[in-house]
Formats: C-alpha cells, sequence, structure tokens
C-alpha cells in the first residue's frame, strides 16, 4: 500500500485536502476526526498546516482492508 501511495504522491506527507481525498471523506469531516482525536493518522503540524505521514495513513487503510469481510 505504502508503496502504491508513494507512488502516486512521490512525498512523505500529505495535505487535509489530498488525506480527505484518498479516506474518501469531506475535509469538514477530516476536520471534525482532528479535533476530537478521533484519527489514526499520524500528522505534524509545521508552520499552522496539518501533514499527513504516507506511512501511517498505509498502516491504516491496510488494517481497515483486514477489518472488511
Amino acid at each position: 500500500m505504502f508503496e502504491l501511495l508513494n507512488k502516486k504522491y512521490n512525498r512523505l506527507f500529505l495535505t487535509k485536502k489530498e488525506l480527505a481525498n484518498e479516506l474518501n471523506i469531506s475535509a469538514a469531516t477530516l476536520n471534525r476526526q482532528l479535533k476530537s482525536d478521533t484519527l489514526n493518522i499520524g500528522y505534524t503540524v509545521i508552520g499552522g498546516q496539518y501533514r499527513f505521514s504516507l506511512k501511517s495513513l498505509a498502516n491504516y487503510l491496510e488494517a481497515v482492508e483486514m477489518m472488511v469481510p
């Protein structure tokens, strides 16, 4: 999964918009999850902007895939 995402974005961190797109949720939903601390994807804040770890996203997506029958 990480290799596919890395090929697609060619970097190690995603923006809020890119992450919301990958998760197929709205930016508002992503913001609510960040505010309520329910997002299980690693991130850092750089200059007031969120950046989300591609590796953490890949791990999250793999875990979700394993839970779906």
